[in-house]
């Protein structure tokens, strides 16, 4: 198990080279530690992470399928068309599961790591951030909700470059390995038409209401909900209680230092887009299964504090940010290796 507190402390000890100006220094150092990254991951063997066994099962399963089968819907698993055509593919050229889980680690943080490096401020610390709160769960394990988040980093990107072709389609191929996506339907036009920023202070607030009451049977009221998801009704929730805290820390930052803290259409874009993830994780803060909808734009805090650090470093205040930004750092450092515990990331004991 010490590999996985070492992965964290490697990435900890790199943050002060976000004040590294020289990208011939940094660049190198960033490539080697997203490979690695990818690599551990992407090499490890079925039963290491929760989720692999059933992924082996799926994998067996799509040989009793055609293509044409998978494209229409034709079979019984509970596994979106685009993850099970991959399978399906490799199938064809191995009995290995192995190459899935490499394919998947290989796109999964070659988007994750390139959309870091190309969009923070502070690459070191935003990676830092995403190992910390999503690389475990995400990357070990849910790799389809893994990989269709990672491709929602780009489809905002695109979009904000107004490539909407292709952020058009990679919100197709994000839907298409984990329907969680489909939620961004719904939130773009909502990000893209409230533009007050004062509404995305309040959002969170109202959002409390999530502590007393969870409104998530009621969503299943919905014709045409998976029946599925009645499985979840009874799940423990909770699990993203730090999430909303910190999630309305940073939003309340932003507010306070307003005065200090100028953003441009792409950034306040971006900002409203988390506002709404730490909004929907108190709504639904009882509901385990919802925090897969609610990380999908949270995952955006590992710009949006960059973004704030960087913008507060050009004020007087420069040794205050600086410590500021080396306290996070100690934070999520704690954060990630109170989430490699057996009795929340089971079992990441191998």
């Amino acid at each position: 198990m010490i590999i996985y507190y070492a992965i964290f402390f490697v990435a900890f000890i790199l943050v002060p080279l976000d004040y590294v100006n020289n990208k011939s220094w940094t660049q190198p150092i960033f490539i080697a530690l997203s490979i690695f990254l990818i690599a551990f991951p992407a090499f490890r063997s079925v039963g290491v992470d929760n989720d692999s066994i059933n992924y082996n099962l799926i994998f067996k399963s799509s040989e009793d399928y055609s293509f044409l089968d998978i494209l229409t819907g034709n079979y019984w698993e509970n596994t979106e068309r685009g993850y099970f055509l991959l399978n399906k593919f490799v199938s064809i050229f191995s009995d290995d599961v192995s190459y899935v889980f490499i394919i998947m680690a290989i796109t999964t943080g070659y988007l994750n790591y390139s959309f870091i490096y190309k969009n923070s401020r502070f690459p070191f610390l935003s990676i830092l951030f995403y190992i910390s709160f999503f690389y475990l769960y995400r990357d070990f394990t849910q790799i389809r909700y893994a990989f269709s988040c990672a491709c929602i980093f780009w489809f905002i990107n695109f979009y904000l470059d107004k490539n909407y072709i292709k952020s058009f389609v990679l919100l197709i191929v994000a839907i298409m390995f984990h329907n969680t996506a489909i939620i961004l339907c719904v939130a773009i036009p909502f990000v893209i038409f409230v533009r007050n920023p004062i509404v995305f202070l309040i959002l969170p607030v109202i959002c409390l209401l999530g502590f007393f009451y969870n409104p998530f049977p009621l969503l299943l009221s919905i014709p045409n909900i998976p029946s599925y998801m009645l499985n979840y009704v009874d799940e423990d929730g909770g699990g993203g209680l730090v999430v909303s805290l910190l999630g309305f820390i940073i939003i309340a930052s932003y507010f306070i230092f307003k005065r200090q803290i100028t953003l441009n259409e792409r950034e306040s874009f971006i900002f409203r887009f988390f506002a709404i993830g730490v909004a929907l994780n108190m709504l639904f803060i009882q509901s385990a299964i919802f925090q897969r909808f609610t990380y999908l734009f949270f995952q955006f805090s590992i710009l949006i504090v960059p973004l704030i650090l960087s913008k507060l470093l050009l004020s007087n205040a420069r040794y205050w940010v600086v410590f500021t930004h080396f306290v996070i750092a100690v934070f999520l450092l704690y954060y990630g290796c109170k989430m490699i515990s057996i009795d929340l990331i089971r079992p990441y004991y191998q």
